[in-house]
């Protein structure tokens, strides 16, 4: 493919250190410009099967202010999986009624990296039937085939959610996350290098899962996507004492 958004694998890892080394509640207000993120209100159902266009797919995903301390590294493109010339046709049991997709590749210097991606399909039945599907090549490609473990989140995310923790193919503590939103996948994946990548807990990977499930929501019930990752939603003390170290 080209121009892909998404980054994976090694070459995501080397880009973001590349990067690094020169240099989410389940809100949903419906209201432009409140801050939903910061709210813990229930979603309330899932949106109504609406088929997202490739501009909304693209705005379901973070900007670059929407992470404080993290850096945006990638401009959102939007691949288009119908195409044959696509990496999905033909190929994956999850392309089935895949139209597009988008990611966004945000950078931290202590804490590694974190990427966001919503696949859009036909249906919300299409979307409900590739979540694991997706997961499962998430985990192919982004995890050591050892010590792969469930995690069990402490909030709802999507209609249906899976998320696995294990160790990424550069040695270093990785997470994944992907849920069913309506007529969408999002994911989340965490990683990095092993001596800059912080370990993320249940908790906190929820509210990244809620940050991009809430604003697939707001995309599909027709309005802006407005949803921000509230300020203390992650932590880095762990971090910072490991660096007091002698």
């Amino acid at each position: 493919m080209t121009r892909n958004a998404r980054f994976t694998g090694l070459s995501a890892a080397l880009t973001a250190t590349a990067v690094l080394l020169t240099g989410c509640a389940d809100a949903d207000s419906g209201k432009p410009g409140e801050r939903a993120g910061a709210s813990a209100s229930p979603a309330g159902p899932e949106p109504a099967a609406v088929r997202l266009t490739p501009e909304q797919t693209a705005a379901v995903l973070p900007r670059a202010d929407d992470l404080l301390d993290w850096s945006l590294t990638t401009r959102p493109a939007v691949d288009d999986l119908t195409k044959r010339a696509a990496l999905c046709t033909g190929r994956s049991a999850w392309c089935k009624d895949a139209l597009h997709m988008s990611g966004a590749f945000f950078t931290h210097r202590d804490a590694g990296h974190i990427e966001f991606t919503v696949y859009a399909y036909k249906t919300s039945e299409a979307a409900t039937t590739a979540y694991p599907l997706v997961m499962e090549k998430l985990e192919a490609t982004e995890l050591s085939p050892k010590g792969v473990t469930e995690v069990t989140l402490p909030t709802r995310v999507g209609s249906a959610t899976t998320a696995r923790r294990g160790t990424t193919r550069l040695n270093a503590p990785g997470t994944l996350l992907s849920a069913a939103v309506g007529t969408t996948v999002v994911t989340v994946r965490t990683g990095g290098l092993a001596t800059m990548v912080k370990t993320y807990s249940p908790k906190e990977l929820a509210a990244l899962g809620r940050l991009i499930a809430d604003r697939s929501r707001q995309v599909q019930r027709g309005g802006p996507a407005t949803a921000e990752l509230p300020k203390d939603a992650l932590t880095y003390d762990a971090l910072t004492d490991e660096k007091k170290k002698p």
